[in-house]
């Protein structure tokens, strides 16, 4: 989970920096207005992503085991005869990719899908015409024979369900708890002068879109942080969950060896309380503390909240 959220996280900074190589092209969109991310997804802030995927696309043999709805992706385990793949769905991004695509096919109204094959996942983007990407990203749970392949076979047909969903508009509105931070944008919550005086550097900012993330890195990318707004499953009691306390906030912290994660809850949704909007703060530094410097962002960040409830 660190791993992938700090991926993404410098992946973000590299665009926002202009360091990455851009892979120019156009799509013909004919006589047809080009499709844009707000009229694929409505409005960017509230957008459901599961309401993109479509399980008739699998192939014969895979099944959904889990979704989960979030603020930032689309969760989905898919059951397959070898494994369990894990899919994201979501993770809006201005622009591409830093790495060159593997493959690139023009679709109509000027909307670029670009693949991508990796050594632990398989990604598919849809650029759109507005230069907003939607990302569908698959990994497994195992290391199994041919893991490449059942990998770009699963996102390949989630794919396909997800380029259904957004020249239909089919995209949903994600239903949000009374009391939601939905309309406070990250990057207001913590403005990057704020951050750069915590830590006493230099900083490049990024807001994806939708304004549930705000992530920040020195321009070398030697060390970076993100505030981000997500939704979680199964906590019955907070308290138990989030057992530490950082800035008079219970807190739950997870580090290893590529960055530390520091988490609050924030409010259950009205019709399952087991389901809570939290707040989550990052960090990926060279020193060998990873957990300190995300702490003290957290003790930044917790009291700028509403005061915590549960």
């Amino acid at each position: 989970m660190v791993i992938r959220r700090i991926g993404l996280l410098l992946s973000a900074a590299l665009l926002a920096a202009g360091c990455g190589t851009v892979v120019e092209g156009t799509a013909e969109s004919g006589d047809v207005a080009p499709l844009t991310s707000d009229i694929a997804l409505g409005e960017l802030a509230a957008v459901d992503f599961c309401s993109l995927f479509d399980e008739a696309h699998l192939a014969e043999g895979d099944r959904v085991e889990w979704t989960f709805p979030g603020m930032n992706f689309c969760t989905v385990w898919v059951e397959t005869p070898a494994t369990t793949a894990y899919v994201e769905l979501g993770n809006l991004q201005r622009g591409q990719w830093v790495m060159p695509p593997d493959e690139t096919t023009d679709l109509p109204r000027s909307v670029l899908l670009r693949r991508y094959e990796e050594d632990s996942q398989c990604v598919r983007t849809f650029l759109f015409d507005d230069g907003v990407s939607l990302e569908v990203s698959t990994s497994l749970d195992d290391d199994v024979e041919d893991a490449a392949a059942v990998r770009c076979r699963v996102a390949e047909a989630v794919t396909e369900g997800v380029r259904a969903a957004v020249y239909g508009e089919r995209a949903r509105l994600l239903p949000t708890p009374s009391g939601s931070l939905s309309g406070q944008r990250m990057c207001e919550l913590m403005p990057v002068a704020d951050v750069g005086e915590l830590t006493g550097q230099e900083l490049l900012q990024l807001e994806p879109p939708g304004g549930h993330r705000c992530a920040w890195a020195t321009p070398m990318l030697e060390s970076a942080y993100f505030v981000e707004l997500e939704l979680v499953s199964e906590i019955d009691d907070p308290h138990t969950a989030y057992p530490h306390t950082v800035g008079g906030r219970p807190t739950w912290v997870a580090e290893d060896t590529d960055g530390c994660l520091v988490t609050t809850p924030h409010t259950p949704l009205d019709d399952d309380p087991t389901v809570w909007e939290i707040v989550t703060v990052g960090a990926h530094v060279p020193d060998e503390d990873q957990c300190g410097p995300a702490k003290e962002l957290a003790k930044e960040v917790w009291p700028r909240l509403p005061e915590f409830e549960g």
